[in-house]
Order: structure tokens, then sequence, then C-alpha cells
């Protein structure tokens, strides 16, 4: 069994090597898994924005394998496919395919 070290936040407590949803994402009629892998997404273009992953437009984009979200989100690639898809009817991510590389697009979404 792995022990779990457990504290309460405090002033000084930095929340690193979390994933943040935005507020705007809530009530827009995805599901909770769909909310949590964009939110993976999300953190990922801090990773994407130190490797200059940057399209001809300016725009960062993310690369990230289903195999790799579908172990870490405990789902299945099937799974993850169908929660893509559904960002994308959302229109809160873009995909794109070039030779054999998937990129996806975020966009922050923002109430009017």
């Amino acid at each position: 069994m792995v022990e779990q070290l457990l504290r309460f936040v405090d002033v000084k407590t930095k929340l690193t090597n979390y994933s943040v949803v935005p507020n705007d994402l809530y009530g827009i009629g995805i599901s909770s898994t769909a909310l949590v892998l964009y939110a993976k997404l999300l953190n990922r273009t801090n990773l994407s924005i130190s490797n200059n992953r940057v399209d001809e437009f300016g725009r960062v984009y993310v690369l990230y394998k289903l195999e790799d979200l579908a172990q870490e989100l405990g789902r299945s690639v099937s799974a993850i496919k169908s929660n893509m898809n559904e960002l994308v009817s959302a229109g809160v991510i873009e995909k794109r395919r070039a030779d054999t590389v998937s990129y996806t697009h975020l966009t922050l979404p923002t109430k009017a």
C-alpha cells in the first residue's frame, strides 16, 4: 500500500503540478471526462510554449499521444477519441493532421 502524505492548504502553499479547468467550460454541455481531458491538454500547452511549438499563424499547438492520454486518465483510447470529438464539436479545440502527426490547438473559452 502506498502511503500518501496529506496536508492542508495554507497561505504559503504553492499550487504546482495541477491542471486547471477554465470556469467558462462549465455548463456548455460537455462531459466531465471531456473537461478533464481539456485540462490535461491545456496543461500541456506550457511544454509546447517551452518547445516553441507554434504553427504558421502563431498559435501554440499540443502534441499528445492518444495512448498516453488514455493511460493517464484511466480510459480507453476509443473513449479519449470520443471525448476529443466532443471537444471539437464544442469548439474548444481544433485538430489538424500533417503527415503522421496530429496537432491539437486549444481555444480559451470566454463568456460573451
